[in-house]
């Protein structure tokens, strides 16, 4: 082999590889970093269900819960609704919010902050949907309502969990903080003053 037929066949396929990867490597960092939150959304999926339940229980959140809105127990959650809906369309529709803006993750400082203004919310109403529907908002119909009631709440919620979950490294760490707060945000949300609407919304769901 000669030296040209070498450099045709080896040196320059390597050189344009070598480009590519160096284009394309920092664009997959980026979007990776970007999606994080709905990956730990899915590798958690059955933790974050069963701690949000244990911190609203350790916590006393559920107990006031219950007393506050006068309901006459706390609900569960049906093998169907826990199948199909919560592990299926709402896994899903928080892709969708968190996958779709998490294209232009790669624009430094903004792509990230576009990524949690775009689906914070959606993330939000995902890790709060298992407590919801034990208070009685049962469906995507049902939490659709107290979600938009209460949107400008789980917006900013999301917006500051999803931005922190982007954070190289310890995007875990923060990821099982936002599910413990989760608690506390229910809590503020459902027994705040101006909360006699939802209360009887509830009362006529269990």
């Amino acid at each position: 082999m000669n030296i040209d037929a070498f450099l045709k066949l080896v040196v320059t396929p390597a050189l344009v590889a070598t480009g590519v990867g160096a284009i394309v490597a920092p664009l997959a960092f980026f979007v990776g970093q970007a999606l994080q939150p709905i990956v730990h959304s899915f590798c958690f999926f059955h933790f974050d269900d069963r701690f949000i339940m244990a911190s609203l229980d350790g916590s006393g959140s559920k107990e006031r819960l219950v007393n506050g809105l006068d309901m006459k127990r706390w609900g569960r959650l049906g093998l169907g609704e826990k199948l199909f809906v919560r592990h299926g369309f709402m896994k899903a529709m928080a892709g969708f919010f968190v996958g779709l803006p998490g294209l232009l993750a790669f624009i430094p400082i903004l792509g990230p902050i576009i990524v949690a203004l775009v689906g914070g919310w959606a993330v939000a109403w995902d890790m709060m949907y298992v407590p919801l529907s034990c208070m009685g908002y049962h469906g995507v119909n049902a939490q659709s309502k107290t979600v938009r009631d209460n949107f400008r709440r789980y917006y900013w919620f999301g917006f500051w969990a999803v931005l922190v979950e982007e954070i190289p490294i310890v995007g875990p760490t923060c990821h099982v903080f936002n599910v413990y707060r989760a608690a506390a945000f229910l809590e503020s949300v459902y027994l705040s003053n101006d909360s006699s609407k939802i209360v009887g919304e509830t009362k006529k769901q269990l």
